[in-house]
């Protein structure tokens, strides 16, 4: 009896060892297959890999090759929507040159014009306007040499402008007519307005449609006031009593401002004005004021010319 319970626990021991062998055994076991299994996932992973990456390479193989294959036809399309368009879309307006072709003046002076119109009328509208074009040089000539301008050439010349002009005007709608109107005599215009945005392109640069708005707003209103100088007599030659020089200078001082003020406050809702005084339409207020300032000063002189009458 005491023999049996001194062997008991060597019996114990005995049997806990064998467990702890047998569990030894079974993690051996595990983790000699779970090295098995990483061994193939990590192999199964780096042939997906390579699948993936030779795949991968074959497909930007092919897109390469399309690109390079149709990179002409694109540059090719690409180019002839922009010059169809009288290049609308460039952010940056080409300023004339004293060596300007016909075909420059047309695209320069009318590209938003072009921009708006459908493929249909395009070579037509394009060939009257390097006809007009060459009229109105025509006619800027004769008026600038006597010798070569004699009163009938101009009138004559001027029929043909004006008959151009109608047939132009019958080739468009009516939103694009009204563009044409008043685009077709908007040189001095577009010459300032060109200098300016190319003056603060590398500050705050309009985009192409900022530039439309811009312009056609400044058209527009200035068509208003040119209207008003018809009717307040400006053009004439008698002479003025100073209470009529004051009234007329006051009168045309009053529409200039119209004029000013309805083209700025067009053009605040198109333009960033959203850290002044560094901002888009600061700088297009500033230039404004600055040139419409010149323009009142000028106003005042050609008054001042008309001379003095005791009347």
């Amino acid at each position: 009896m005491k023999s049996d319970m001194l062997n008991k626990p060597k019996i114990i021991f005995a049997l806990i060892g064998f467990l702890l062998s047998i569990n030894l055994v079974y993690l051996f076991h595990q983790n000699t297959v779970l090295k098995k299994e990483l061994v193939n996932v990590g192999r199964q992973c780096r042939e997906r890999l390579a699948q993936l990456e030779k795949d991968y390479q074959a497909e930007l193989s092919e897109w390469q090759q399309y690109l390079l294959t149709h990179a002409n036809s694109i540059d090719n399309k690409k180019s002839t929507a922009a010059e169809e368009a009288g290049q609308a879309n460039d952010p940056k307006p080409a300023l004339e040159r004293h060596d300007e072709s016909l075909e420059e003046i047309v695209t320069r002076k009318y590209r938003f014009l072009f921009s708006h119109l459908d493929e249909t009328i395009k070579e037509e509208l394009r060939r009257l306007l390097l006809e007009r074009e060459r009229l109105v040089l025509q006619i800027r000539d004769a008026r600038e040499y006597e010798e070569i301008g004699s009163v009938t050439n101009i009138e004559l010349l001027e029929l043909e402008l004006a008959d151009i002009d109608a047939r132009i005007e019958e080739l468009l709608d009516q939103e694009n007519r009204t563009r044409y109107v008043l685009l077709k005599d908007s040189d001095n215009e577009q010459h300032h307005f060109t200098q300016f945005t190319l003056g603060i392109n590398g500050l705050f640069p309009l985009t192409a449609e900022q530039q439309e708005t811009v312009l056609f707003s400044r058209l527009r209103h200035k068509a208003v006031y040119e209207a008003a100088l018809r009717d307040s007599g400006i053009n004439a030659d008698y002479p003025l009593t100073q209470e009529q020089r004051e009234q007329l200078y006051s009168t045309l001082e009053m529409a200039l401002q119209r004029y000013k003020h309805g083209f700025l406050q067009e053009i605040r809702q198109h333009l960033d004005a959203s850290n002044f005084p560094f901002d888009q339409y600061t700088l297009v207020e500033n230039y404004t004021n600055t040139e419409f300032q010149e323009m009142l000063d000028q106003l005042r002189k050609k008054i001042d010319k008309r001379g003095s009458s005791s009347g």
